[in-house]
């Protein structure tokens, strides 16, 4: 039985990452997008230049996101944020703050790509984008860079070797199709709340887990009898 609750809580996990991703491909989609303007990459956003050096005592407090902290084809954020001087870092980062989405350029097929809530160094495998506030909201940015015409050019467009990116010239010559503001806003408030679904499922199912990791084999097995 407790496999069974297991197996359900999973199918439902994935049936609704299966809608989020449907829902993101059917707003993006050729019919969907006919309309919209379109806008190379460097008119919608700049990238941050120059690193930070993590051993700066102005930067060494700072949590360290990496490709390995983002979930890939969702933007979510994931894994407990460290600072830079913990990890003993030493390589230049990137820094970003809440008015930045971090893009991971490695790796380009995995669509990992945040939108960081706090200030932090970010891994020199990453893009820290400033969006043109004139041209794209922040979170549209995002859903942007997950969607199918962007994921797929990226990984076309991606270095053939041992360790696939896309550099920033390739990342500059996309030219993506944009609504005006209104639509911008609609679609991402429908994608984060049906991602915000997702994480309370994801919640849910961690409650209870760790509820039924709590029982003895011995109160589990009185509990299905009936017997508490």
């Amino acid at each position: 039985r407790l496999d069974q609750a297991r197996q359900a809580r999973q199918a439902a996990l994935a049936e609704g990452a299966s809608v989020f991703q449907k829902v993101l491909e059917t707003e993006f989609s050729d019919e969907a997008t006919e309309d919209w303007r379109e806008i190379p990459a460097g008119e919608l956003f700049e990238i941050v230049s120059g690193q930070a050096n993590p051993l700066d005592p102005q930067f060494k407090h700072l949590p360290y996101l990496g490709p390995e902290h983002v979930e890939s084809g969702t933007g979510r954020i994931i894994g407990e944020r460290v600072s830079v001087e913990k990890l003993e870092m030493k390589s230049g980062k990137y820094i970003f703050s809440p008015e930045h989405v971090v893009y991971s350029k490695i790796r380009p097929a995995l669509r990992k790509v945040c939108l960081p809530d706090y200030h932090g160094l970010c891994s020199a495998d990453m893009y820290a984008l400033k969006p043109k506030d004139s041209e794209v909201t922040r979170e549209f940015l995002l859903f942007l860079l997950l969607a199918p015409p962007f994921s797929q050019y990226a990984v076309e467009k991606s270095d053939r070797n041992a360790m696939p990116k896309i550099n920033q010239q390739a990342l500059f010559g996309f030219t993506f199709r944009v609504p005006k503001k209104p639509e911008q806003k609609r679609i991402a408030k429908l994608l984060l709340a049906l991602r915000g679904k997702l994480d309370e499922l994801q919640r849910l199912q961690r409650e209870v887990a760790a509820e039924l990791a709590s029982f003895t084999p011995a109160l589990l097995a009185k509990a299905f009898r009936g017997e508490l």
